[in-house]
């Protein structure tokens, strides 16, 4: 196995892609948001294993796909495409280790010069690969589709449709441990790099002492955590109403959704519900969204939810570790004028 010396304190090497790995870098893709609706990943990886397979590289650490990159070369340019890395391991060289392996494995092909293209949409990456000596051509780039993938499930979360399955939220019950714990091992795969508690491992145990916490939270009046789920009752995922602040009057407000039911409108949903919820059963006035930037799941689901977004807070967050400058979205209770 082609390894290179690590760059950062984890057990990070990097290595040719594998036919194990391709759940756990597709789930990297679409929590990088490299997916887009024209382009199946499913498909992409079957074409890049008919193709120059040896330049499809992922970054592994402690057993877990984290990062990935494909390179290309037809005989003039070099390419790379599907750079990614995990939101909560970024800033410790892993982005860095798979650009130097693409490169060093497109220069023993005899590869004169790499590109890269970045959607406009990406913009901010751009000063990623200026660090590394990248500069920008003064060229126009034009494409054409010879095949369309469509839509792939994966990529359903970034498509403006209309919610396809109807939610609803309600207090945590003890006898929820069991499908919260079902829907935590779950989806630890793209909840853990946000949110901690979501963790490999995650207990029956955790699941308990989690529900007793919010009964007790809620009798407090300290938090308000609910579960969303659908008409069937199946739970769906978690959000709720943390770090109140009675004089002031406002709350932290907080959401995830279990990977089964990823694309279907359930957090918007959900959000809009707690607000209603916030606004209509206690004096909050204030509600705030704080999610980091690289988490562009998050960050959607606050703006589809029609919350004002009103800056970004640099090292506002420190997930895993490390700070992450986080984009800050408002919801304000209406003030009605006196009669």
């Amino acid at each position: 196995m082609d390894r290179i010396k690590p760059l950062c304190p984890e057990d990070v090497f990097v290595r040719p892609y594998a036919p194990r790995d391709r759940d756990q870098v597709m789930e990297l893709w679409h929590v990088c948001g490299l997916t887009v609706p024209q382009n199946d990943p499913a498909k992409d990886i079957e074409r890049k294993l008919e193709c120059q397979a040896d330049l499809f590289l992922v970054a592994e650490s402690r057993g877990a796909v984290v990062g990935s990159a494909m390179a290309g070369y037809e005989g003039h340019r070099g390419w790379i495409y599907y750079l990614g890395v995990a939101p909560a391991l970024r800033r410790r060289g892993i982005g860095r280790m798979l650009v130097a392996e693409c490169e060093a494995r497109l220069a023993r092909l005899g590869c004169p010069k790499v590109n890269l293209m970045v959607r406009a949409a990406n913009a901010s990456v751009c000063p990623f690969y200026e660090r590394l000596g990248y500069v920008r051509d003064d060229v126009e780039c034009l494409g054409k589709r010879l095949i369309v993938d469509g839509e792939p499930p994966m990529c359903r979360a970034q498509s403006p449709s209309a919610p396809k399955r109807a939610v609803s939220i309600r207090p945590f019950r003890l006898k929820d441990a069991q499908a919260l714990f079902d829907a935590a091992v779950e989806s630890c795969g793209h909840v853990y790099p946000w949110l901690p508690w979501c963790r490999p491992g995650y207990t029956m145990d955790e699941a308990v002492g989690w529900l007793r916490h919010c009964r007790q939270s809620w009798a407090t009046g300290s938090e308000f955590n609910f579960a969303i789920v659908d008409s069937a009752g199946a739970l769906l995922g978690g959000c709720g109403l943390n770090r109140l602040d009675g004089p002031h009057r406002t709350a932290n407000l907080g959401y995830w959704v279990r990977s089964s039911a990823l694309g279907m409108g359930v957090a918007t949903q959900a959000v809009g519900k707690l607000v209603s919820f916030a606004f209509g059963n206690t004096d909050l006035r204030r509600l705030e969204i704080v999610a980091s930037v690289a988490n562009i799941a998050s960050c959607r689901v606050a703006e589809k939810s029609g919350a004002i977004r009103e800056g970004i807070a640099r090292s506002r967050l420190v997930v895993h570790g490390v700070s992450h400058d986080a984009a800050i979205y408002s919801f304000v209770k209406p003030i009605r004028a006196a009669a």
